[in-house]
Formats: structure tokens, C-alpha cells, sequence
């Protein structure tokens, strides 16, 4: 009997060869694609968000060992920026709220988990106590002023431009560029995702630190760029991107002329904006051919395992929807008695809130496998049943004293940290979604950390004339203050901005 035996295909060599390709990438940055844009983009997912800086870290901490390793460059963990390896840092919701703290705050990333440690405690920590006289089926489970409260804090702890900072700092960035050097505006921008409410309707609508201007011909259609909220606050976008439905109240911005608009999370319409990232960056500097990024990373806040929602009967979705949002026994019996007409809103929250993986399945399909200029780091196991607001006491490991200690929110922090440290230890390759990665997390980072590193010593080569310096400084922070600085006398501008909060603010 003659057999017939199918190709060996080795996964061994799938893997090396993705793996070849990939480092090869890695290390492709010259003087013509220097300048070619590095994006980062945040998913949402309430405290789940956590684990996005956790991924963050350790791509800071390759980043620290490889400008010392090739460009002999000495940069603490605790000070370098995001904001130096990104042009722009978009988000979603808690992803939004990163966003702001790492681009338009310039912040490092031990600060924003520190920051986020602080508001877990205060935002999660303490929930809104029962109307025993009638509850509100669609009242909100935390008070959103002490998210308000907090941002605006950090906004004037943080703030790179203002000595004595009230903390109403507005979104969008000081322009302090000169408009006759070409693209010299290229300091680190900040885009939180919200949906706006008009007229029964709710639209995406991107919160950026710059003005968008359209290019002359758009090359992709564009409907996020139609309205833009230029008037608003740091932490005005905070609220505006994580007003999560029943968490958090709608907000809402009175203009002068004395006209409402209202936000809520951005999570309800797009909880994965890496794909509006490409095209609205790809259009801006379209000329007019358009040009990939040079990195597109997208960080998700953990993969859940659904059944798809179509397929669910009116009790099972119910049952989920308490589940996922945790409502109290009596607001939930009351919520059930007019769940039938909003089952369709229910379902909407949902589905909206968990398809961060579908967009990321059309952009890996886009770029056709290859291990380039798209990658996306998302935890597979363990975080993603985590509900949004989830804040459990216990035992948690302090990094800074190197000691166990009762924490407020101890067990929901080590259960986020340990999942994610599983995750980024792993050594092996999932097959997700019938697509083969073929490389390990920890090599994407790996990849992905010598790119970012490579194209900031490139950047830093090309400073050959006054134009250059002053781009260049754009991009470092050193205008942040507002003060022009000699483009040749200043000899410290290869180190992170991070100046020291005011005396009054520090705890």
C-alpha cells in the first residue's frame, strides 16, 4: 500500500524564520525613516488598565539596558520617558487616562503605577451607598468627582509648564513651535478616545493635545475629525474618556455659549483605538503617498473568553450583564423589569466593551503576518474576567521596600501583576484567532525596544543645523516650559525632563 504523507512543516522554522524577520526589522532605522512615526496605543478596561503599564515597564527596562548597551547612554528606570520613544500615545477610557499621565503629562512609568496604585484606592476603593428611598436602575456605582479631584491633583503635580499649577491645564499643548521650521511641532501628543452624545446619538470623538488639520486630500475616510473640543481641560478629558456606563456619571461640558455636550467612555464605541491611530496618523503627514508608522504597538488590558453575544438568550445575557458590572440585588431586580427595551443597549456596552481583539485581527491581517511595524501585547490568561472596578484588600509585594504589605487593593494588584508577569515569561507560541505570532512576548518586546532605542540615536544624529536642534528639542520636552533655549549651549538635552513636583504637593 503506498502512503501518502503531507509536508513537514517545521513550527520550529516558522518561528525562526518570524523571528529573523523580526530582529532584522529591529534594527532597519536611517536617516529617510528616522522620523517615521512611533505609535503606542491603550486599550480600556477599568483597573485592568494596570497591567498596560506593567507590559510598559518592562519594555522601559530593555530600553534603559539598550541605550547603555549600544549607545552608551546612562538613563535610570526611574526617569526615562515614554514620551522620548513615542510621537503619540493614544487611549481608550483607563488607556486614555495613561495616555495623559504618559504623553501630554510627560510622566514615567514607576509614576503612573504609582498613580494608579492611589486611585484604585480612592476611585474603586469605595462605592456609592444605596438610595434606600428608590433605587435608580441606572444610577452610577463610583462618584466621579473623586476621579476629578485626582486627575486635577496630578495635573498640578505633574504639570512640565506651569511653576505653581492650578491643575486646569488644557489638553492641548501650548503652541510654542516656530511655524516656519518644517514639522518642528513634534513633542509627544496625547489622543484619549470618547463618545460624544448629540441628539439620542453617540459618535467616537478623539480628544487630542494638538489641532487636527486635514491634509489636503484625505487618503482614508475620517469621521472622528469633524468636531474638535479644543476648550477642554487635562482633566476634563480624563472624565471624558472613562465615564464608564455605571460606573461613572455622564459628563458633561457647558460651553459659553451656553450649549451641553456629553461624554462618556470611549470604551462603549472603540475600546481599541490602534486602528483610528494608523489612519488619522497616516493621513496627517500623508505626501501624499502614505507612509506605515514606523512602530505601532497596541497594548490590550487582558483577552476574555466570550460566547459570542449574538447567540446569548435575553436570561443568559442578563446573568452576564450582572456578572460584568456587579450590580446590588435590589437595583438589579428593578433594572430586570425594563431589561427587554434596553436589551439592545445592554448588548451594544457589551459586545463594544470586549472587541478590542477584532480590530487587532483586522490590523494583523492588514499587515499580512509579517513581524514588523505592528505588534500587540494583550494578557490571554487570567485578567480578563477581572471586572472593570474591581478592588480586593490583601497581601501585595511593595517593589520600593522590597516587602509584603496589607494594601487596600492587595489582592487585585497581585493578581494583575502575576498574570501578567506569567504572560511575559512565557516560553511558547499561541496560535490566536487561526493567526500564528510564531514569537514569544517577551521577543516582541525585545524587537520592539531596540527599534524605539535605534530610532532615537538616529533622530539624535541628524542634529545638524539650528532647524534640527530645535526639532529635536520639540520632541525631547525641552519647550514644554514654554522657554525658547539656545539650540547649541544646551548640553543636557539628552536627559529626561522629569522636574520635581512643588514642595507643597509632594507626600
Amino acid at each position: 500500500m503506498e502512503h501518502h504523507h503531507s509536508p513537514a512543516v517545521s513550527i520550529h522554522s516558522k518561528r525562526d524564520d518570524a523571528k529573523t524577520r523580526g530582529e532584522a526589522w529591529a534594527k532597519h532605522v536611517n536617516a529617510k525613516n528616522a522620523w517615521h512615526r512611533l505609535i503606542l496605543t491603550l486599550d480600556g478596561g477599568g483597573i485592568r488598565g494596570y497591567s498596560e503599564l506593567l507590559i510598559l515597564q518592562e519594555l522601559m527596562i530593555r530600553i534603559v539596558a539598550l541605550e547603555k548597551k549600544l549607545y552608551g547612554q546612562d538613563i535610570d528606570i526611574n526617569e526615562v520617558l515614554p514620551c522620548h520613544y513615542f510621537d503619540y500615545i493614544w487611549g481608550t477610557s483607563t488607556g486614555g487616562l495613561i495616555a495623559l499621565m504618559l504623553g501630554r503629562l510627560r510622566m514615567s512609568v514607576p509614576q503612573a503605577l504609582d498613580i494608579y496604585r492611589t486611585l484604585g484606592n480612592s476611585i474603586f476603593g469605595s462605592t456609592r451607598r444605596k438610595n434606600v428611598g428608590g433605587l435608580n436602575p441606572f444610577a452610577t456605582k463610583f462618584k466621579h468627582y473623586k476621579l476629578m479631584e485626582a486627575v486635577r491633583e496630578i495635573t498640578q503635580k505633574y504639570c512640565k509648564i506651569h511653576s505653581n499649577c492650578s491643575g486646569d491645564d488644557t489638553l492641548l499643548w501650548p503652541d510654542n513651535s516656530d511655524r516656519d521650521v518644517d514639522n518642528c511641532w513634534n513633542i509627544c501628543q496625547s489622543v484619549c478616545i470618547t463618545a460624544r452624545s448629540a441628539q439620542g446619538n453617540s459618535q467616537a470623538q478623539p480628544l487630542r493635545s494638538y489641532e487636527y488639520e486635514h491634509p489636503g486630500v484625505l487618503l482614508s475616510p475620517d469621521p472622528y475629525a469633524g468636531v474638535q473640543d479644543l476648550d477642554l481641560t487635562i482633566w476634563e478629558a480624563a472624565r471624558a474618556t472613562s465615564a464608564a456606563p455605571f460606573y461613572f456619571k455622564m459628563f458633561e461640558k457647558v460651553d459659553q455659549n451656553g450649549k451641553a455636550r456629553r461624554y462618556k467612555d470611549g470604551g462603549v464605541l472603540l475600546n481599541n483605538p490602534a486602528e483610528i491611530a494608523r489612519n488619522e496618523v497616516m493621513d496627517r503627514y500623508a505626501t501624499p503617498h502614505r507612509v506605515l508608522p514606523a512602530v505601532l504597538l497596541s497594548i490590550g488590558t487582558g483577552v476574555r473568553k466570550n460566547t459570542p453575544f449574538a447567540e446569548l438568550n435575553e436570561q443568559q445575557l442578563a446573568g452576564k450583564i450582572r456578572r460584568d458590572i456587579s450590580f446590588p440585588k435590589a437595583l438589579w431586580r428593578k433594572l430586570k423589569t425594563s431589561f427587554t427595551e434596553n436589551k439592545a443597549l445592554f448588548k451594544h456596552v457589551l459586545v463594544r466593551y470586549t472587541e478590542g481583539e477584532a480590530i487587532h485581527r483586522n490590523l494583523r491581517q492588514s499587515v499580512a503576518n509579517d513581524h514588523t511595524w505592528y505588534r500587540r501585547l494583550n494578557v490571554d490568561e487570567g485578567l480578563g474576567e477581572m471586572k472593570l472596578g474591581e478592588w480586593r484588600a490583601g497581601s501585595w509585594y511593595n517593589p520600593l521596600t522590597r516587602e509584603h504589605e496589607r494594601h487596600s487593593g492587595g489582592t487585585t494588584l497581585t493578581k494583575l501583576e502575576t498574570a501578567t508577569k506569567r504572560y511575559l515569561d512565557r516560553k511558547y507560541v499561541r496560535n490566536e484567532h487561526g493567526i500564528e505570532w510564531n514569537l514569544l512576548p517577551s521577543e516582541h518586546l525585545d524587537q520592539i525596544a531596540e527599534r524605539l532605542v535605534h530610532h532615537r540615536a538616529e533622530r539624535r544624529k541628524l542634529v545638524t543645523t539650528d532647524d534640527d536642534r530645535k526639532k529635536w528639542h520639540t520632541h525631547q520636552g525641552r519647550w514644554a516650559t514654554g522657554k525658547r533655549m539656545d539650540p547649541w549651549n544646551d548640553k543636557s538635552f539628552d536627559k529626561p525632563l522629569v522636574r520635581p513636583p512643588p514642595q507643597a504637593n509632594a507626600s
